[in-house]
């Protein structure tokens, strides 16, 4: 949980993350051309979206579409398999809390990506092209996209 502290009722307030870190692991936007294989158990978190439609997330039974409209988290020591359709445009950031967080069942997690996910990612994806998804904007907008 953050902890959060505010000014007077005039003022914004501030959010310090004192408890959450995040260290990214790998990162890329690539053109698949195939990605039929299985996932986990790792021990990371994999965020996974795509710009257009073709590939999917399946878990437990599930199949998970991922598009404009999608993005999936998958908790570490999470076991799923991956297909596409055709070839696709692909975004992932695969990652680590490095300090604790409650341990959180193996799952698959599907979330909209309305407008301000979209222009998040659309962030992420540039910093991460320009090598500056490291740096202190870089970083900003991961934690916003993982942690809303």
């Amino acid at each position: 949980m953050p902890t959060i502290s505010s000014g007077s009722m005039n003022y914004p307030f501030v959010v310090r993350f004192t408890d959450v870190r995040l260290r990214v692991l790998m990162h890329a936007h690539a053109h698949l051309l195939t990605w039929q294989s299985p996932l986990g158990p790792d021990p990371f978190w994999q965020l996974y979206w795509n710009p257009g439609p073709g590939a999917f997330v399946d878990f437990k039974g599930r199949s998970y579409g991922l598009g404009p409209e999608s993005l999936i988290l998958i908790p570490p020591e999470t076991r799923c398999t991956t297909r596409l359709r055709h070839p696709v445009d692909h975004f992932f950031v695969h990652f680590a809390f490095e300090n604790s967080l409650a341990r959180v069942d193996p799952q698959a997690f599907l979330f909209g990506a309305g407008p301000t996910r979209r222009r998040l990612l659309d962030g992420v994806m540039l910093r991460g092209a320009a090598g500056a998804l490291g740096d202190f904007a870089g970083g900003m907008l991961l934690h916003e996209l993982i942690l809303n």
